[in-house]
């Protein structure tokens, strides 16, 4: 019996073993995709990770560009503004010149039959000019667009290039010639160089003047004519501008009447609807602002251009 037994467990020995080892295997199979699987895993995490910084690094690039977008328009924003910064500066400045006691208006007023610049000779003139006798239309210069707005303004500007110059000559050439317009004859004790600025090269000009419409002996029409002048000077180069227009009319007549120029020589009022004529009333306004216009940008043309 016990021969049996022994037989029976020595036949049944190698499948035993066989069995174990197919265990075994099956184990070590098991063990090694167990270790792929955590090493996939592991590698896609760190992918994972990776595009993570990836994507936090595109955004810190993309904010790092849009940051410095913006502190280059802020900066050029703030250049392009400065210029406009100190035109305002001067024309604040101006307009504190311009507070003065109003009870004094009529005593310290000089007297002005006529217009002393328009009967002046100018010999040395850029350009010559043309007898209006010439001209079809004698009103044509002053018709339609001739008259400009800025920023519901009127105002009239004058881009001039003088090579060769510095910014520090020619601020005192149009300083000079500010001055010397400032108490020429038929202005009045108000007109003044409100704001001399050496270091900016800025002129800001305050000018309240006669303007004469019609004079003979038996009557006189003129009215006050208020403007300012700002001029903003660079190595070969100048910026004028004309504006901040207004009038007072018939001012012996219960204080006189207040035109601005918005309000009194533009398009809409100063010429006629079909814009062929100027205006009845406000027509004379608009003529002589004109007029003073061109001879002032022209003495600048000629003080900055022309050889002393």
């Amino acid at each position: 019996m016990m021969k049996k037994i022994a037989l029976i467990i020595l036949l049944s020995l190698p499948l035993t073993m066989q069995g174990q080892t197919v265990v075994n295997d099956a184990k070590q199979k098991a063990e090694m995709a167990k270790k792929a699987a955590e090493e996939a895993a592991k590698k896609a995490e760190e992918a994972r990770i990776a595009a993570l910084k990836a994507e936090e690094a595109a955004r810190a690039a993309e904010e790092a560009a849009k940051a410095e977008m913006k502190a280059k328009a802020e900066n050029e924003k703030k250049e392009t503004s400065k210029a406009a910064k100190d035109e305002e500066k001067a024309t604040k400045i101006i307009e504190t010149e311009a507070k003065v006691d109003k009870t004094k208006r009529m005593d310290e007023k000089p007297d002005a039959s006529y217009n002393k610049w328009e009967t002046k000779k100018n010999e040395r003139a850029l350009m010559p000019t043309t007898k209006e006798s010439a001209t079809p239309n004698p009103d044509a210069k002053y018709l339609e667009g001739a008259v400009p707005e800025v920023n519901g303004h009127v105002e009239w500007n004058l881009s001039i290039d003088v090579p060769g110059r510095s910014a520090e000559w020619i601020y005192n050439k149009l300083g000079q010639l500010f001055t010397d317009m400032t108490h020429g004859e038929g202005q009045m004790e108000q007109s003044r160089v409100a704001l001399a600025d050496e270091v900016k090269h800025i002129l800001g000009v305050r000018f309240q003047e006669w303007l004469v419409f019609r004079s003979s002996t038996l009557s006189l029409d003129r009215t006050e004519f208020n403007y300012t002048v700002i001029a903003e000077c660079k190595d070969g180069h100048a910026d004028v501008k004309l504006g901040r227009i207004s009038y007072v009319y018939e001012e012996n007549r219960g204080g006189g009447q207040n035109y601005k120029a918005e309000e009194w020589i533009i398009d809409k009022y100063g010429l006629n609807k079909s814009k062929t004529k100027l205006a009845k009333l406000s027509g004379k306004f608009r003529r002589k602002t004109i007029d003073r216009k061109d001879y002032i940008f022209k003495e600048i043309k000629n003080t900055l251009l022309l050889e002393d």
